[in-house]
């Protein structure tokens, strides 16, 4: 599969006090560009709360939320959030544990294969503690795009 981030679906200095408003403010543009159907972000929170997609990624706390493709998914998208301060998201391994999340991915994929494909991208970028930790100062959406591209492009 051949990706690239879309600088509309990518906000900076997002100002959120609980997980759902952040994983609500992070769809958004999702919602907005046709990617997904209204329900979507919805969708997003209650599967967050029943099987939680925070990481204890060094650099920074990371989440790769996501919702079946039944909220209206139309074609392969990645909507990304940083964070201005962290919000705390259950630790994906450990449930009981919080994580102070700072950059969110929400996934919309319109296929199960898509969905893999991804989630075997997403899991090279966050491994790259340097580039988490750089997403957090950069000032647009424009720049977190262009860094996320050049680590997806072979």
């Amino acid at each position: 599969m051949t990706f690239q981030f879309d600088p509309g679906l990518v906000q900076v200095d997002i100002v959120s006090p609980t997980r759902d408003d952040a994983l609500r403010e992070v769809a958004r543009p999702l919602v907005e560009q046709g990617c997904v159907g209204p329900t979507y972000p919805d969708l997003v929170c209650e599967r967050e709360r029943n099987y939680p997609t925070g990481l204890p990624t060094r650099g920074a706390s990371v989440a790769l939320a996501h919702a079946d493709a039944n909220g209206g998914v139309k074609g392969n998208h990645v909507a990304v959030g940083v964070l201005r301060s962290p919000v705390p998201f259950a630790n994906m391994e450990d449930a009981d544990e919080e994580l102070p999340v700072r950059i969110i991915f929400i996934l919309a994929m319109e296929s199960a294969h898509a969905h893999l494909e991804m989630l075997t991208c997403m899991m090279r970028l966050i491994r790259d503690e340097e580039l988490l930790s750089s997403l957090l100062h950069l000032e647009t959406g424009d720049e977190v795009c262009h860094a996320l591209n050049e680590h997806i492009t072979p």
